[in-house]
């Protein structure tokens, strides 16, 4: 199986379709401590509420944890791979 977003959302309960489809967008690997973004006073953050399924957000954060690192750096690096994919 590899060693993806996917790999890792398969080994853990049953997800959505949601996070399927999350899963299947995203393939490599997910980011550590130490590839989160760095904060600089040159970084320009903007807050984002989003809803997500419960499942998907469950797994996410069991994700998080066992990788030590956040929610937050998972979605960034998917969204930065999804835009590229997409170009």
């Amino acid at each position: 199986m590899g060693s993806g977003l996917g790999a890792r959302m398969a080994a853990v309960a049953p997800i959505s379709a949601v996070a399927a489809g999350f899963a299947a967008a995203t393939g490599s690997d997910l980011p550590t401590a130490d590839d989160r973004p760095e904060t600089s006073a040159k970084a320009e953050v903007v807050a984002l509420n989003i809803r997500l399924p419960k499942t998907l957000h469950r797994t996410l954060r069991e994700i998080a944890f066992k990788d030590e690192t956040s929610i937050n750096a998972i979605l960034i690096q998917a969204a930065e791979e999804w835009l590229a994919k997409a170009k």
